[in-house]
């Protein structure tokens, strides 16, 4: 469907919604009207008491500036599934180019002016070639990223339409003393007792993968004549080994502890190449500790004692403020994670900015939807709906950040899940949505909403504008809500509902949030609609698909 572009939020004064009231109306006939009609005014006699103060719900139909009723039958088939398979509801508008999931695994593309798919080639690097059922997409650094329902991450170019996910990189063995060269006026030695040699040094390393770091080696101990916070240009220690190749490694960390400490240090890094895989025959020069506050930025600060390198187990994710955000971890579905700094967004590594919080464990939270929240102070909140199998309720709580300190000049993030009290969660992945005038969620009762003004003065009480369409919401069972999908296009929020009700699988329910009104669109196809995305990229084509 194509709309025309209409100035966003001209009309808007903040205000909270008002409930429509249907007084004295008797309804339409809508099978004697398929056509545009204007209301107070119709050929037929069974609508001559229409009044111009009253919106009525019509099917395939949208609202006009001047209260006129406007049908849209402009409906138009772009892609066409295989024969045999079916299309799932994971896909992503990338420019002009469109990817979709399909039911046996596969990724196909097509640009949304040529009609035709193609295959994304997939590449399996996980260890035991684990199948993929498609769950979400993401576009981020010029990159493509799917989830999967088997907790798998994959990534790849958008332009060369290739994906892959990760093969996990074993973690390393141990260093021994060959691999360590002492250069310049530093001598080592590997038994203690020798006066000459009484500074204690513990050396171990961990490969690093775009996903994060392996577990680091066993520490390998050795006696230098001169203590680390000594050594320099002059006199330093050259470390040389080789990684695997097929691997994706692109860097090796290393990690130190001195005396009678058993903590480990953040020692430095050496990057290879982009762009290469070969076996890599790597060597790193360390000159001590104050030599490695450079790397502060895009090292883990902290010596991994997980291995990240296959990458997070999440089936959704989003990009807020240059920060990755997975969750829909099906043995763990309260688990938000949260990826690292810059460089390193999809590693949740707490050594480079990741994480992850447990909301509410033990009480059967679930997260469906994580999304960014502008209040009326101007605080961008990072929010989480979830929606409780146990309860059968839904609740909302915000992503709060906090600092831990690791030494005098180091620090790292750590968060919890503070609940958002009056508010609501929301049932589906798919089923909340941020507008100009607040937060809209799917909840068992009806499409809820939270203002800017609820926020600002900290007294929420949810509000639902669904309240014309109620029946919609409380005759459904759980299943159709959990698989709804919302968007919000030009004003308007399209809601579909999931494919276990037969009634109400091809149809969408449309909400002008101006005028708040509601009308319904059915779509003339005998499929369901599995989800709904917004059509928008430099005027050239705008609506909803």
């Amino acid at each position: 469907m194509a709309t025309k572009k209409k100035s966003r939020g001209g009309s808007r004064s903040g205000s909270e919604p008002k409930l429509q009231m249907f007084k004295e109306f008797g309804g339409c006939n809508f099978e004697l009207s398929p056509r545009d009609f204007l209301l107070g005014k119709s050929v037929y006699q069974e609508q001559s008491d229409l009044q111009m103060n009253y919106v009525v719900v019509q099917n395939n139909a949208g609202i006009s500036s001047n209260k006129t009723i406007e049908t849209r039958n402009n409906l138009e088939t772009l892609f066409t599934a295989p024969a045999g398979r079916t299309f799932t509801d994971a896909c992503i508008l990338i420019g002009r180019e469109f990817f979709i999931g399909l039911d046996d695994g596969q990724l196909k593309y097509g640009n949304i002016d040529g009609h035709s798919l193609s295959n994304v080639t997939l590449t399996n690097k996980a260890t035991g070639n684990p199948a993929h059922h498609w769950k979400s997409f993401a576009y981020v650094d010029s990159q493509l990223v799917g989830a999967t329902s088997e907790n798998q991450l994959w990534t790849g170019k958008v332009s060369s339409h290739e994906i892959s996910n990760a093969k996990l990189v074993a973690d390393p063995a141990a260093l021994v003393l060959s691999d360590l060269t002492a250069k310049g006026s530093l001598s080592i030695v590997a038994s203690p007792g020798d006066a000459t040699h009484p500074y204690r040094v513990a050396l171990a390393y961990a490969y690093v993968n775009k996903f994060g770091p392996t577990s680091h080696s066993a520490q390998l101990t050795f006696y230098a004549n001169y203590p680390v916070d000594e050594w320099h240009g002059g006199r330093y220690l050259q470390v040389k080994k080789t990684a695997p190749a097929g691997y994706g490694i692109k860097a090796v960390e290393f990690y130190y502890t001195t005396g009678n400490s058993s903590s480990l240090l953040f020692a430095g890094r050496t990057d290879r190449a982009i762009g290469q895989d070969p076996a890599w025959n790597w060597s790193f020069n360390w000159f001590g500790y104050l030599d490695a506050t450079n790397m502060w930025p895009i090292a883990n600060l902290i010596a991994p004692t997980e291995n990240f390198t296959e990458g997070v187990h999440a089936s959704r994710m989003a990009c807020i403020d240059s920060r990755m955000y997975f969750w829909g971890d099906s043995s763990q579905p309260q688990r938000l994670y949260i990826g690292g700094n810059s460089g390193n967004l999809f590693s949740i590594s707490p050594g480079t900015g990741g994480g992850f919080v447990d909301v509410e464990p033990g009480t059967g939270q679930k997260i469906r939807v994580v999304t960014k929240y502008k209040t009326q102070a101007g605080a961008s909140i990072v929010t989480m709906l979830c929606n409780s199998s146990n309860a059968a309720k839904e609740q909302r709580f915000n992503l709060v950040e906090n600092s831990v300190s690791l030494s005098n000049e180091q620090n790292m993030k750590s968060w919890q899940a503070e609940q958002v009290a009056g508010s609501v969660g929301c049932k589906s992945y798919n089923g909340a949505i941020v507008c100009e005038d607040g937060l809209y969620s799917i909840s068992r009762y009806g499409l809820a909403l939270t203002t800017m003004t609820m926020e600002y003065n900290s007294q929420i009480r949810t509000n639902y504008v669904s309240d014309p369409i109620k029946p919609a919401f409380t005759n459904k069972n759980r299943s159709a809500l959990t698989n709804s999908s919302i968007i919000e296009c030009d004003g308007v929020i399209y809601l579909a509902f999931g494919a276990s009700d037969a009634t109400l699988d091809n149809m969408l329910f449309c909400y002008d949030i101006d005028k708040k009104a509601w009308w319904t669109v059915t779509l003339d196809i005998d499929e369901a609609i599995l989800s709904v995305i917004h059509i928008d990229y430099e005027g050239y084509r705008e609506g909803i698909g």
